[in-house]
């Protein structure tokens, strides 16, 4: 779905930020400068909009699109255990951006037990796609864990689900590790999330929370095994801005 454009014809390409959003007014992502956090999901939204028509906070549907190839690649939902576990660990959640570099489009981890500031994982060139910082993703929101996405850039808001489609509704969760999905061709929604763990079923958790909520991924150095390419938070209002939270730009025609 994250192919389909607004008039239904389709996207040759989406293009994603190899790191964390590095700067704003207008957003910007570049090597060697720190990625930049403690704003909200709409701050990061207008940063992106700024640079011009197709810019924007990566969307839940082009995320679900690069799990659908990890998935491909590796057979396995764990991507910790497929790619590595990264900046898992150690609270620190700005770096300075391109210690990847050196694999190019390769995946690779660098993990060190406690945390390191050289830590990080790169998915075929997204550095850090999970760990280090949460990262906003746009076109989803949330009520009363009812989620509603959109591919349409010019209808992505907080608190709303106008211009979005209704998908599923996901269990309570504080945070609770993800053991089934809904079945849905093209997003990757937890359905059950009981008797699951960091090392079986997809091996990340899910947050969530009741009345409107808009959607973080991949956690943070915080929280150690927690970090992945599914771990998904459907838990914080869309006030909701503090150290732990980046975004990631990308561009692709509406």
């Amino acid at each position: 779905l994250a192919f389909i454009k607004t008039d239904g014809t389709y996207k040759d390409a989406f293009y994603i930020g190899a790191y964390q959003v590095t700067g704003t007014s207008p957003a910007t992502t570049v090597s060697g400068a720190t990625n930049r956090v403690t704003m909200t999901r709409a701050t990061q939204r207008s940063a992106s909009a700024a640079r011009g028509t197709g810019w924007h906070v990566l969307s839940y549907l082009e995320l679900a699109a690069i799990q659908t190839l990890m998935v491909t690649e590796f057979r396995d939902m764990n991507t910790q255990r497929a790619i590595g576990r990264g900046s898992q660990e150690g609270a620190v959640y700005v770096v300075n951006t391109g210690l990847s570099n050196i694999a190019g489009n390769r995946s690779q981890n660098a993990y060190t037990s406690g945390g390191a500031v050289t830590d990080y994982i790169s998915y075929r060139g997204l550095e850090n796609i999970y760990g280090r910082a949460w990262q906003w993703v746009d076109g989803i929101n949330a009520y009363e864990r009812v989620v509603y996405l959109s591919n349409d850039q010019t209808a992505f808001a907080d608190n709303t689900s106008v211009g979005y489609e209704f998908y599923a509704q996901v269990p309570t969760a504080a945070v609770l590790y993800q053991k089934e999905l809904h079945p849905l061709p093209d997003v990757f929604l937890p359905s059950v999330v009981n008797n699951a763990s960091d090392t079986t079923y997809l091996g990340d958790p899910l947050r969530s929370s009741s009345g409107w909520r808009v959607g973080l991924v991949g956690d943070s150095s915080l929280n150690g095994a927690q970090v992945g390419a599914f771990s998904l938070a459907l838990s914080v209002a869309s006030s909701h801005s503090d150290s732990l939270v980046g975004s990631r730009l990308c561009y692709a025609a509406n």
